[in-house]
C-alpha cells in the first residue's frame, strides 16, 4: 500500500496545473456519487413508480461509465511519467487530454451527454417532511417496507408532529413484524390527532387481533367505529386506501371486525350498548350488537337488533346477510333467501353468501338453484372445503355422479380428514353399484371414527350386494350395537340371514323390524317375506 502511495505521489508532484485540474475534474463526479446517494434519492423521488426499473438501469449505466472514465484517468496518470518525460510537446498533449477527459467526465455526470426519461427531469431532492413522507408512501405502495420506514423516519426527524408519518410508519413496522414499534407509532398518531381519527384505532385493532389480544382488538375497533358517522360505509371508507364502492375492500375490512366479535362477543356487546346509551338511533350499534347476540346463539335478540338497524335505514349488504343467516338458523329458509338476494343486490359478492343461499335452497329442495350457488361460491376466494362438499351433495341428489365424485375428491384434497366426504363418496359409489369402491370409502370413515354406526350399516349393505353375507351380518350387528335405533338394520340383517338360509334368525329380525318400524310403506313387503319364510 505504501509503495502504491509513493508511486502516486511521484506521478502527481511533477504534474502541471492543467494536468492536475483535468485529473480532479475526471475523478470528482465519481467521489460525489460514492459519498452522497443523490441519484438513488432522485430515483426514489420519481412520482410515477412504473418507471423505476428503467431509471435504475439508466442510473446504473451512468455510474458504470463514470467508473470507467475514472479508471482511464488513473491509468493515464500512472503512465504519464513514461509518456511525457522526454518530450515537452507530449507533456502539453497529455495535459490537454487529461483536461478534456475530465471535462467530458464531469459534463456527463451532470447529464449533458444523455437524455433522462421525461419523468426524471425536474426531479428534486427531498428537503422537507412532506417530501420524505411522499417518498415513504411511494415505497409503501411498492411493498418496500424497510425503505418506506426509513423515509417516514426522515419525515418525523424534520417534523416531530407529522401524525400521518407516525400512522403510516406504524403499518410499515407491522409488515416487518415489529409489533411493539407499530403500537407505539399508532399511539403517537392518536395523540397528535391524526385525521381521519378512526384510522390509527383501526390499525391498532388489527394489530391486537393479529397478536391474539381480542379484548384490546375489540376496544380499538369499537373506538374506531365511535369516531365515524356510526355507519359501516363511513367506517370502511375512512379506513381504506381504496374507494368505498369496492365491495371486496368493504368485505375485507368488515371481516376484521366480525372476526374479533366472534372471538369476544361480550366485549363488543358492552361497547355497543354504551354507544346506544349515547345515541338510541345509532343504526350501526344495533347491527354490531346483533352480531354479538348472533355469535352467542341468541338468535331472537340478534333478529331484533338487525330489524332495528334496517328500520333505521342502515341499507348495507352485511345487515341483510346477517339477518339472512338468522332466518336460516331458525329454518325460515324462504325469508333467508330473500335477505341473501337483497345482500347480493347491494354488491356483497363473497363466497359465504352464495354458500349459505345455496344451503337454504338445498333445504327447500331447490337442488338446481343450490347447485348454481355452490358453483358460484367455488369460484370466489377463499377456497372453502364446505363449498365443494355441499356442491358434491347437490350434484349427488341431482344424479350427477361424476361431478359429485370430483367435488368430494377436491374436498378431501383440501381437508383429508373430512369424513363426511368419504361417507358421501361411498354413497355415490353405491348408486353406481361400484360396491368395492364404496367399501373402501366407508373403511376410511371407520378407520378414523370406529363408532360411526351409519358407516357400518352402509358397508354392510355393500357387502350384502357383493354376496359376502357373513361380513354384512357382522356390520349390521355392529350398527345395532352402536345405534339400537337404526331400525332398518334389522331388515337388512334379515335379508342377509335369508340369503344364508338361516330362516329362524331372519324371521326374528323381520318381526323385530315390524315392531319398531313406524313407516307403513314397509309393512306389506316385510309381511310378504315372512310368509315366504314360514
Amino acid at each position: 500500500m505504501s509503495r502504491v502511495c509513493r508511486i502516486l505521489t511521484q506521478a502527481w508532484t511533477p504534474l502541471s496545473f492543467a494536468e492536475k485540474l483535468g485529473w480532479i475534474l475526471g475523478c470528482l463526479p465519481f467521489f460525489i456519487h460514492l459519498s452522497a446517494p443523490s441519484l438513488r434519492t432522485m430515483e426514489g423521488w420519481i412520482v410515477e413508480s412504473r418507471y423505476r426499473d428503467e431509471l435504475a438501469i439508466a442510473v446504473g449505466g451512468m455510474i458504470g461509465l463514470i467508473a470507467l472514465l475514472t479508471l482511464l484517468s488513473l491509468v493515464t496518470l500512472l503512465l504519464r511519467v513514461k509518456i511525457v518525460a522526454v518530450n515537452p510537446r507530449r507533456r502539453l498533449v497529455s495535459a490537454l487530454a487529461l483536461l478534456l477527459l475530465g471535462g467530458f467526465h464531469l459534463l456527463h455526470g451532470l447529464g449533458l451527454f444523455y437524455t433522462p426519461p421525461a419523468e426524471y427531469q425536474g426531479a428534486k431532492l427531498p428537503t422537507t417532511a412532506a417530501d420524505w413522507y411522499t417518498i415513504g408512501v411511494m415505497y409503501f405502495n411498492q411493498e418496500q417496507y424497510t425503505e418506506a420506514l426509513r423515509a417516514y423516519s426522515h419525515a418525523i426527524a424534520r417534523d416531530a408532529r407529522h401524525a400521518a408519518a407516525y400512522n403510516d410508519r406504524c403499518v410499515s413496522h407491522f409488515h416487518l413484524g415489529q409489533t411493539a414499534q407499530a403500537i407505539a407509532d399508532c399511539t403517537r398518531a392518536i395523540a397528535l390527532n391524526y385525521t381521519p381519527r378512526s384510522r390509527p384505532y383501526y390499525n391498532l385493532g388489527y394489530i391486537y387481533a393479529h397478536e391474539g389480544d381480542d379484548t384490546q382488538a375489540i376496544a380499538h375497533y369499537t373506538q374506531a367505529l365511535a369516531l365515524t358517522s356510526h355507519t359501516p360505509p363511513a367506517f370502511i371508507s375512512q379506513n381504506s386506501d381504496e374507494p368505498p364502492s369496492n365491495p371486496e375492500t368493504s368485505a375485507t375490512l368488515a371481516q376484521d371486525y366480525h372476526a374479533a366479535i366472534k372471538r369476544d362477543p361480550q366485549t363488543v356487546l358492552a361497547a355497543s350498548q354504551e354507544l346506544l346509551r349515547e345515541n338510541a338511533e345509532n343504526a350501526a350499534a344495533y347491527y354490531y350488537r346483533g352480531l354479538a347476540h348472533y355469535y352467542q346463539a341468541r338468535y331472537a335478540a340478534a333478529m331484533e337488533d338487525f330489524e332495528k338497524a334496517v328500520d333505521l335505514n342502515l341499507e348495507q349488504a352485511q345487515v341483510y346477510y346477517q339477518r339472512g343467516t338468522v332466518y336460516a338458523a331458525g329454518e325460515d329458509y324462504a325469508l333467508a333467501i330473500q335477505d341473501f338476494d337483497a345482500a347480493l343486490d347491494r354488491h356483497l359478492t363473497n363466497a359465504d353468501i352464495y354458500f349459505y343461499r345455496g344451503l337454504a335452497s338445498y333445504y327447500t329442495d331447490k337442488y338446481i338453484r343450490a347447485l348454481q350457488d355452490f358453483e358460484k361460491a367455488s369460484t370466489l376466494p377463499p377456497e372453502c372445503v364446505a363449498i365443494y362438499f355441499q356442491r358434491g351433495i347437490a350434484h349427488s341428489l341431482s344424479d350427477h355422479s361424476s361431478q359429485a365424485l370430483q367435488d368430494f375428491a377436491r374436498t378431501l384434497e383440501l381437508d383429508p380428514g373430512y369424513l363426511d366426504a368419504y361417507f358421501n363418496r361411498g354413497n355415490v359409489y353405491m348408486r353406481q353399484e361400484d360396491y368395492a369402491q364404496a367399501i373402501a370409502a366407508y373403511d376410511k370413515v371407520l378407520a378414523r371414527n370406529p363408532d360411526d354406526a351409519a358407516a357400518y350399516h352402509k358397508r354392510g349393505i355393500a357387502y350384502y350386494y357383493l354376496g359376502d353375507y357373513a361380513k354384512a351380518i357382522q356390520d349390521f350387528d355392529t350398527t345395532l350395537e352402536r345405534s339400537p335405533d337404526t331400525t332398518i338394520a334389522y331388515y337388512n340383517r334379515g335379508l342377509a340371514y335369508t340369503a344364508r338360509h338361516e330362516t329362524t334368525r331372519a324371521i326374528q329380525d323381520f318381526e323385530r323390524f315390524l315392531t319398531l318400524n313406524e313407516n307403513p310403506d314397509w309393512e306389506e313387503e316385510v309381511r310378504h317375506l315372512l310368509q315366504e319364510l314360514q
